[in-house]
């Protein structure tokens, strides 16, 4: 996914992000971060084995795509009360910080049974004739679903992946195929270069956290529910990542839109029908505690 959302130290809601300048060192690779211009953050990512790429193509940088970065009011929805959004983000980065290096010190072994548990399930609720499926480029220890890209590539599925074209602006999807040739959007994400746009009827998204209603914690950018307001028809939209970064509410905001199902990597996968955008924020419900 995105990081973007590691800036987001005073989680203003406007998306902006004032934060120190400095390196994270995860137990599996190191996460170099800049200052890029207009005050956003770059990255680059090195040495992670999870990032070791099984059809070859080059992802020593990059990462998943930015339609999974919704935490902010970056999509222009009113937010309600200011002090509310701030303290829901802030809430949020301290959750997602948590979650993060919890993913992160996963044993890779484990990490891959887990996955490969989670697209079993997966497999279940994605029908065989679906005719586009957009998924993500996996980094931070996310599920890596490119084997599962290219199996269903091969039986007719077309398969592809979001490209960030600029700050505040909706993804477009590009197709992609085994083997093609790869290139760096906003923030070194990787896309395919010669991708043909295209529009998923089902978009499957990483998992930072996920609560009991199906909302979920992604990087906090802002994409994901700005694309997903304007995509018409509404795709149907899959939440994957592991059961253990459950939460019991994420304190879901008006811009906030949920899941139609949650795959983990435990029980079976879980569905939340009806209207998926978030209610009018309460107090009691949208706010988490001093």
């Amino acid at each position: 996914m995105l990081l973007d959302a590691l800036g987001d130290v005073a989680g203003d809601s406007n998306g902006t992000h004032d934060g120190a300048i400095g390196m994270f060192h995860q137990r599996e690779g190191d996460f170099n971060m800049e200052r890029s211009p207009g005050s956003r953050w770059a990255f680059d990512i090195q040495g992670d084995p999870a990032f070791r790429n099984p059809m070859g193509e080059d992802d020593s940088e990059g990462g998943s795509a930015p339609c999974l970065l919704h935490e902010l009011s970056a999509d222009g929805a009113a937010v309600g009360d200011p002090q509310q959004a701030r303290d829901v983000a802030r809430w949020r980065q301290v959750q997602r910080e948590r979650l993060l290096a919890d993913r992160m010190a996963m044993d890779v072994k484990l990490r891959t049974q887990r996955t490969a548990v989670l697209l079993e399930q997966l497999s279940l609720i994605v029908p065989a004739d679906a005719r586009i499926v957009s998924l993500y480029w996996p980094i931070r220890g996310e599920p890596d679903v490119r084997d599962w890209m290219r199996t269903r590539c091969e039986q007719g599925t077309r398969i592809a992946l979001p490209v960030a074209t600029a700050l505040g602006r909706p993804l477009e999807f590009r197709e992609w195929r085994p083997g093609a040739k790869m290139a760096r959007g906003l923030w070194k994400i990787p896309y395919p270069a010669d991708g043909a746009e295209v529009q998923p009827g089902i978009v499957i998204a990483p998992l930072v956290g996920f609560d009991r209603r199906g909302f979920r914690l992604g990087y906090g950018g802002g994409f994901f529910d700005r694309t997903l307001a304007r995509l018409t028809p509404h795709p149907l939209v899959i939440g994957v990542g592991y059961a253990n970064s459950a939460l019991e509410t994420i304190y879901p905001q008006p811009h906030d839109i949920g899941m139609d199902w949650i795959v983990t990597d435990e029980g079976p996968p879980q569905r939340f029908p009806g209207d998926r955008r978030a209610p009018s924020a309460n107090a009691h419900l949208s706010h988490p505690p001093s």
